[in-house]
């Protein structure tokens, strides 16, 4: 099932205390910018179906979710890093199959 603009803004991570976690403001931020991003996608892509010219949809890549680095620190409040770096990577897949979804489709219409 395809990951949804909506998924992203209710997801949820287990908090960690006592071990390494990621900074929860910073992985907040950027979530906030994979939501964005999906709305951009899915924006561009019914553009396309009605035939008008959408501005291309590419602020963050694949390759940004993947190469993304936020800050740790052991005791306090932190994101459980497994469950963020799997989100991640399902959210990465995502966005590479919309933005080939969409360039398919694009090169369908000329």
């Amino acid at each position: 099932m395809p990951l949804t603009p909506a998924d992203v803004s209710s997801k949820r991570f287990k908090t960690t205390k006592y071990r390494p976690g990621y900074n929860i403001e910073d992985v907040e931020a950027f979530l906030r910018r994979i939501e964005d991003q999906l709305r951009l996608l899915i924006d561009e892509h019914e553009c396309l179906w009605r035939g008008d010219t959408p501005p291309l949809a590419r602020h963050l890549s694949p390759a940004d979710l993947r190469s993304v680095v936020f800050r740790a620190g052991p005791f306090r409040p932190g994101y459980d890093e497994g469950e963020v770096d799997a989100f991640l990577d399902e959210a990465e897949a995502e966005i590479a199959r919309r933005i080939q979804e969409n360039d398919e489709l694009r090169a369908s219409l000329r």
